[in-house]
Order: structure tokens, then C-alpha cells, then sequence
């Protein structure tokens, strides 16, 4: 991916042929002391043309043999492709275990032209192996009985939860709440430290033991809907409401069976691309008519030391 990004950045600025240097030449003056339009180029031929054209050709060789294959690929597929990447990023995000789609796009000086010509050709590379890309259901089964103990669950609560600065302040919603003053969703709403839960009306989801105060609170509630006394945990007080409660158990293979058919499918695309784009790039007859310098790169930018 970091080889995708240099070479759309370099193909975005070159692409434009430096419509933004000035007539004499110069894209910027250091104390009046000008920067060439030439050195500019220079620069970035020399420290990133070789991934940029190793880029291009790979693309050309995957769009040539899907022409021959005729492998189409739609506006609609690679914008949907897009929609769905994004959702899934925004949604890692919300649950703090990734970056949103924006701030990767940002990170990474993409744009989204940028990121739907590598999705487009992606695409396509899918389109030359789906008729590869099978999994039967006895392999699904068979992975099943092999990984049993992957499937095995503890006991876990479905809990929403209410973060609070004091304890006053938490001790007084808890009671307003208890007495049907105010419902659990307006209170989550206007108190919720956790920005993620305000906008889920606190619930959490499924939860298994953790060993903390807050989670030995929510294990005891005895009944579905039963709320916490105010637990004081690193520096905050919350309120947790119980929404459910499953005991132990094994996941049963029909409810584990889309699961493992979407993981299994998933690798052997991905392992199915892989070797085909091999395969394309080792059988094209491929003349390099540049020459670029050899370096030795350290850390994420050229130059670094």
C-alpha cells in the first residue's frame, strides 16, 4: 500500500504537468533563492519514479489481461467497493480500534480518485480468480471440528454503560433514573463522557469478565435491566445497566458457519490474487527504458535518517 500511495502522489503532481509553477520556472523561493521546476521533478523522479512506474506497470498488466479475459468492471462496483471501505473504517473508528476513512485518507496524502483507481483495479484482479475461489461445506465443517476451542465462549453480559466526571453527579442521574425521572437513553445522551456510547445510548455490546470493578459490578445484576450502584474506577464513576446475560457455551457450527465460510473465502482471495498477479507479471514481456538511482531508504520518508 505505502509503494500505491507514493506513486498516486507523485502521478497527481506530475499528472498536472506543475500547472501551479510560476513562469520563471520556480514552484518555490527559499529567501529569494528559487526552487526549479526541473530540480523539483528531478527530486521526485529520483526518489520515487521507480516505485511509481513499478506501480503503473503492474496496473497496465492486470487491466490487459482482464481485457483479454474480458473482465469488466463497473462504476458501481468500484463505488460501492469504496462506500463499503469507508463504513468499515468509520466503524473500527467508533470502537477506537482503527483510524476513520478520513484521517487514513489524510495520513497518507490520498485522495479518493487516488484510492478508487487501486480499487478499480483490484477489482479486476478479483474478477480474473472468482472462478478459483471456492470453499465447499466440508471444508467449512471440517474447520469447524478442528478449531473447536476457538468457538468456545465464557460467560458474558450485554451491558450499556454511563460514564461520569463525579460521583455526585452519577449518584444523582442514577437515582433519577431509577425513579423513571429521566430515561437511561436521555441520560447517556447528556451525561456520557464516552463520546462512542452517548451515541449508542451507552450500550456497550457483549462483554466477558475482565477483572475490573466495572465489569464485577456488571456481572452481580441478578436480572436483565437491573442497574449498578455507582463504581469508582481510574479516576471516573459509572453506571452500568445489564440488557442480558448468556452463560458459557460452545458456538453452535450454524451460527459459527458464516463465519468461517466469509474468513476462509477471504484468505483464498487474497492468497488466489496474490499468485495470479505473480503469475501476469513473470509472463509480460516488460522493457524499463528509465534508469533511476539506486538508494537505500530508511524509515517512511526519503531521507530520514
Amino acid at each position: 500500500m505505502k509503494r500505491f500511495i507514493v506513486a498516486v502522489t507523485l502521478m497527481g503532481l506530475l499528472g498536472t504537468g506543475l500547472a501551479v509553477a510560476q513562469k520563471d520556472g520556480a514552484v518555490a523561493k527559499v529567501n529569494d533563492q528559487p526552487i526549479s521546476e526541473e530540480s523539483f521533478e528531478k527530486t521526485l523522479l529520483d526518489w520515487f519514479g521507480r516505485e511509481v512506474l513499478d506501480e503503473m506497470i503492474q496496473s497496465r498488466v492486470i487491466e490487459q489481461a482482464a481485457e483479454r479475459a474480458k473482465v469488466t468492471v463497473t462504476e458501481e462496483q468500484v463505488e460501492q467497493r469504496l462506500k463499503d471501505f469507508q463504513m468499515g473504517m468509520d466503524a473500527q473508528a467508533q470502537m477506537g480500534s482503527g483510524e476513520s476513512f478520513v484521517v487514513w485518507l489524510a495520513q497518507r496524502r490520498m485522495t479518493i480518485p487516488n484510492l478508487r483507481a487501486r480499487l478499480r483495479t483490484e477489482l479486476l484482479l478479483e474478477g480474473l480468480v472468482t472462478d478459483q475461489v471456492k470453499v465447499t461445506e466440508q471444508e467449512i465443517s471440517a474447520y469447524y471440528e478442528r478449531n473447536r476451542k476457538m468457538f468456545q465462549e465464557p460467560t458474558q453480559v450485554k451491558i450499556a454503560l454511563i460514564k461520569f466526571k463525579t460521583k455526585e453527579q452519577a449518584q444523582q442521574v442514577r437515582e433519577q433514573i431509577v425513579k423513571g425521572e429521566k430515561s437511561w437513553a436521555e441520560a447517556s445522551t447528556e451525561y456520557n463522557l464516552d463520546l462512542r456510547l452517548m451515541k449508542s445510548e451507552g450500550e456497550l455490546g457483549w462483554v466477558q469478565h475482565d477483572g475490573t470493578p466495572v465489569m464485577d459490578a456488571a456481572f452481580a445484576l441478578e436480572h436483565d435491566g437491573d442497574i449498578t450502584p455507582v463504581v469508582d474506577y481510574q479516576q471516573a464513576f459509572y453506571v452500568i445497566k445489564r440488557l442480558d446475560r448468556r452463560n458459557a457455551r460452545t458456538v453452535p457450527f450454524e451460527e459459527a458457519r458464516p463465519h468461517i465460510e466469509s474468513a476462509m473465502l477471504e484468505k483464498r482471495m487474497l492468497d488466489a490474487k496474490s499468485d495470479h498477479r505473480a503469475k501476469l507479471m513473470n509472463a509480460a514481456h516488460i522493457e524499463r527504458l528509465m534508469d533511476f538511482p539506486e538508494r537505500a531508504m530508511h524509515g517512511d520518508q526519503p531521507g530520514t535518517p
